[in-house]
């Protein structure tokens, strides 16, 4: 076909249109995807990161009238088996019995009192995911509270989120693939009968008046006797 037809022919259009739909379809969804896998880590690695406190925070405890801490080995070889992990805890006057003392928190005093706090941040020059959580001294004076902060640096929850991001986009691609495969055939399909009648006028000699003996779509005769009508 001259490039000059390529514009009226019917099949290019409707593969053009539908190409584009699906282009603009995958990519809405890879941005999705790369949303939920961004999220789905970031949910992942916070929740190992607020067990990891806990479990600190249930080793801060009373000895000689000073808190101290019994940094649980386990927890924290977990958290760096992943990342850098830094951490600290503060006794109820606000001294650093453990830790890093210039590792810094912005979390409310009131919600870490209720739950873990955790918070984007920097420290060393590195990107950190920050959690925050009190623990109520018993055996000091009332209302006495220890803090508790860990930090984690986020490059392997980022790995994570660009690995399941990959995979998604495979898919994604794949399936979009798949699909203009299968909205060409069936393009080529619906035009047939216009092919087949096409092949019989350029078989014909110019003075046969014969009718076309190839059956015509459906939509075909009923455009005309809209037109005959009109």
């Amino acid at each position: 076909m001259p490039r000059r037809d390529l514009g009226l022919s019917l099949h290019v259009r409707i593969i053009a249109v539908l190409s584009a739909v699906l282009g603009g379809g995958a990519i809405l969804l890879g941005l999705a995807a790369w949303q939920s896998t961004t999220l789905a880590a970031q949910q992942a690695y916070d929740r190992l990161l607020a067990g990891g406190t806990i479990q600190i925070a249930e080793n801060v405890y009373v000895q000689g009238n000073v808190v101290t801490v019994d940094p649980p080995v386990a927890a924290i070889s977990t958290l760096a088996a992943y990342d850098m992990v830094f951490y600290k805890v503060i006794d109820p006057r606000g001294v650093v019995v453990a830790g890093y003392e210039d590792l810094t928190s912005l979390a409310n005093s009131e919600a870490i009192r209720r739950g873990v706090v955790i918070e984007d941040g920097q420290y060393q020059g590195r990107k950190v995911r920050i959690a925050t959580l009190a623990k109520q001294i018993e055996h000091a004076s009332p209302g006495s509270w220890a803090t508790i902060v860990v930090a984690q640096t986020v490059n392997a929850r980022g790995a994570l989120a660009r690995d399941l991001a990959t995979k998604a986009f495979l898919v994604i691609g794949a399936m979009s693939v798949l699909a203009l495969l299968a909205v060409g055939f069936a393009v080529r399909f619906a035009l047939k009968p216009l092919a087949q009648i096409e092949q019989e006028i350029t078989r014909r000699r110019p003075e046969d008046l014969r009718p076309i003996q190839a059956r015509p779509p459906l939509e075909i005769p009923a455009a005309l006797s809209r037109c005959r009508t009109g």
